[in-house]
Order: C-alpha cells, then sequence, then structure tokens
C-alpha cells in the first residue's frame, strides 16, 4: 500500500534501462564468443566499416558500469581530437577496450580499487595511440613474455580462460595491423599501450 503510481513509474524506468543494457551486453557477449571461436578470423568486406574510435570506447566503459563499480574503481577517458578513423569492426575494437579494463580492474581490486585512466591520441593521421594505466597490483616480471600466450592466466581456476589478452593481442596485430606494448612495476600499476593503424580513407 506504500508503493504510488510514481514508485511504479519509476521502476519501469529503470526496468527499461536494464532491459536495454542487457541487450546490448548480450550482444557484446555474442561478439565475445565469436572471437573465442575464430580467434584470427579475417573481416569480410560487409564487417569492415569507417567508424570514431571515441565513442566506441565510451560505450564499452559504460557496458561495464556494474564491474567497475563492484571493484570500486572508477575510470577516467581522455582524448585529444583530431583522430583519424579506423577501419575495421567497432565491435572488435570494444572486445579490445572491456577485456584491458576488466584486467585493470581485476588488478585494482586487490588494492580497493582505484582509477583506470583511458587516454586516446594520434601523433600523425595514419595511427591511433591508446593507452590504459591502472594502479593495481602490477604484472610479475617473471611471466611478462607469456601474457599474450594462448590460455595463459593467473587466475584460480574456473575464473579464467586464459583468452583474454591473446584475443586482444590477435584483435590488434590482425584487425587493425598495429601493435599493444605493456610497461609494469609490480605492486604499482600497468599500463597496456595500444597503437592502431588509421589508413588514409579514399
Amino acid at each position: 500500500p506504500d508503493v504510488t503510481n510514481n514508485d511504479h513509474r519509476e521502476i519501469v524506468g529503470e526496468m527499461r534501462q536494464a532491459i536495454q543494457l542487457a541487450n546490448t551486453s548480450a550482444e557484446r557477449a555474442a561478439g565475445f564468443v565469436r572471437g573465442v571461436k575464430s580467434q584470427t578470423r579475417d573481416l569480410s568486406v560487409q564487417q569492415a566499416v569507417w567508424f570514431n574510435a571515441v565513442p566506441v570506447i565510451e560505450e564499452a566503459i559504460l557496458l561495464l558500469g556494474h564491474a567497475l563499480r563492484d571493484a570500486k574503481c572508477i575510470t577516467v577517458f581522455e582524448f585529444s581530437p583530431p583522430l583519424p578513423q579506423l577501419h575495421g569492426s567497432p565491435g572488435r575494437l570494444m572486445q579490445v577496450v572491456s577485456n584491458l579494463v576488466i584486467n585493470a580492474a581485476d588488478a585494482s581490486a586487490d588494492h580497493g580499487g582505484g582509477e583506470i585512466r583511458l587516454q586516446l591520441s594520434s601523433d600523425d593521421t595514419t595511427s591511433l595511440l591508446l593507452k590504459i594505466s591502472d594502479r593495481g597490483s602490477g604484472i610479475d616480471p617473471k611471466i611478462m613474455t607469456s601474457i599474450f600466450e594462448p590460455m595463459f592466466t593467473t587466475k584460480p581456476f574456473g575464473q579464467g580462460t586464459g583468452l583474454g589478452l591473446s584475443i586482444v593481442h590477435d584483435i590488434v596485430t590482425d584487425d587493425f595491423r598495429g601493435s599493444i606494448e605493456v610497461t609494469s612495476t609490480k605492486g604499482e600499476g600497468t599500463t597496456f599501450s595500444i597503437r592502431l593503424a588509421a589508413p588514409p580513407q579514399a
């Protein structure tokens, strides 16, 4: 009896937002599964489009909101226009960002959370540089050379597939003809630097 019509309308609004987010998340999950199955499958002409990386990165961060809150992490996204457009699949770039931000959140959770910073810039008109940095637990130098290998994971059994960074590496190098580097200090944090080719538009 204490629930008013206004309460019902507010609940309906929240449910609609939740359904919309669930639909978008399901589409992203389907893309992830396809990525796991095909790993380095070449994009067809129909799949490759010209796109702006900024809204793709912003959407990836939005979709990870719940996981970031659970890890007590906040994200800061900075970009320096003008930025050249990329040619490829926006969903594949979203997959790269999602995997790296989730890894950053996991690494930060042990330290009680913290800031995850994303910086997008362009040194010229032919490439984009995306840096994703955290202040988490860092990566042990002993395993640094193995982190991009398929099935390699430091997470407990059942909590990680060991495919995340391997898929990220393949998407960056194959789909976007780029490169990925990592710098890390144990106990202080990690930065992934991703360079993505931005070929001139016809």
